[in-house]
């Protein structure tokens, strides 16, 4: 089979919405978040460069009919199925473009804000809940086709892999190579500068320098509600560093998202993380980061999703069939949720996990 047709059939089977390859441009962020003035919530919006006006659409058939979200009294509850679910079917929209109207309708939230889509960079939604408490973000995951797909590879093997991605085309320059035989150290292959890596950890076009600035926005925009972060693969990785990262104790719950200790570790020392919660099939290899290597599709697509230690709780069902990238599928991650009488079981082995056992990281 040809590199091409590999890389339809990644397209494919992931499932993600293609933008046209119209002409790319760059924006900082006051271009390219949209604000729809239908909302009369929030009233501190002077800083932010209107763009365009664009409704909710809800005139579809795509409903997912689910019951309230539970709220807690510090934010969403991550173990109700029916949250889940609903955040679940936000990731799912955060691939639809703003004009189209293939959205998931959400009991109990409106789309009030959308961000870079006028841009090559990270996209997606913000969502308010009708009781005005509750804001989620959420983040667009990968397109390996279209406006934003170099940019998101670049974030993917920035993220996922153990050092710089591939050789021969690398993100990074931190790779050493083999350093052949050290005396009593014996034969020394894939050496790495872990100093390299922490200076390169936000190199541009950092989809988490973004994602933070948006969130910035998002909180100075609405000063008394909760904000929550979400999204799909890559998408997920965003929201959980980007709630890791701030002081501000932020739920996210993510979907099918590559493991992400290992990159939040060039730039701080998270402990005890108790605010992230990643879902996931025990057949999905990007979840379970096994996407790597000659024969797996990522390789093909020109991924290499390395680390295995997810940042906070694993929330792993089990899906029928053998490990496929079908499993990656958002709409199929929502039709599996859908069966199961409540929420998998959430574990945190972050302490057990170990990330990149057959590289040697050097200062």
């Amino acid at each position: 089979m040809r590199f091409y047709e590999l890389l339809v059939l990644l397209l494919t089977l992931i499932g993600v919405t293609c933008a046209n390859n119209d002409r790319v441009q760059t924006y900082r962020l006051e271009h390219v978040f949209i604000h729809d003035p239908t909302d009369t919530i929030n009233t501190n919006i002077n800083n932010i460069i209107q763009l365009d006006v664009r409704p909710n659409k809800n005139n579809n058939n795509n409903v997912i009919n689910l019951l309230s979200d539970k709220i807690t009294g510090n934010g969403i509850d991550p173990s109700d199925k029916q949250t889940v679910l609903n955040l679940a079917a936000m990731a799912r929209n955060a691939y639809v473009h703003p004009n189209s109207t293939d959205f998931y309708p959400i009991d109990g939230w409106n789309k009030t804000d959308n961000f870079g889509w006028n841009s090559n960079t990270t996209r997606g939604y913000v969502y308010l809940s009708q009781t005005n408490k509750e804001i989620v973000i959420v983040f667009k995951g990968t397109n390996v086709m279209g406006e934003t797909s170099n940019n998101d590879k670049f974030n993917d093997n920035m993220m996922f892999s153990c050092c710089c991605g591939f050789s021969s085309d690398p993100v990074c320059s931190c790779n050493m190579g083999n350093m052949g035989n050290m005396g009593n150290m014996g034969n020394i292959a894939n050496v790495c500068s872990q100093t390299c890596l922490e200076k390169s950890a936000f190199n541009e076009p950092s989809y988490i320098l973004i994602g933070m600035d948006i969130y910035k926005t998002v909180k100075s925009m609405y000063p008394n509600s909760i904000i929550n972060l979400s999204g799909h693969s890559l998408g997920g990785a965003i929201a959980s560093t980007i709630a890791v990262y701030n002081d501000d104790n932020n739920i996210a719950v993510t979907f099918g998202s590559p493991p992400g200790l290992r990159y939040v570790k060039r730039f701080m020392d998270p402990q005890n993380i108790t605010n992230i919660y990643n879902y996931g099939s025990n057949n999905d290899p990007i979840f379970q980061g096994t996407c790597n290597g000659p024969v797996s599709t990522c390789y093909y697509g020109g991924y290499l999703i390395e680390t295995k230690c997810q940042l906070g709780y694993k929330c792993t069902y089990t899906s029928s069939g053998y490990e496929n990238i079908r499993h990656h599928r958002i709409e199929n991650m929502i039709k599996d949720m859908e069966k199961l009488p409540t929420v998998p079981l959430c574990q945190n082995d972050q302490s057990l996990c170990k990330d990149c056992t057959d590289w040697t990281f050097v200062e």
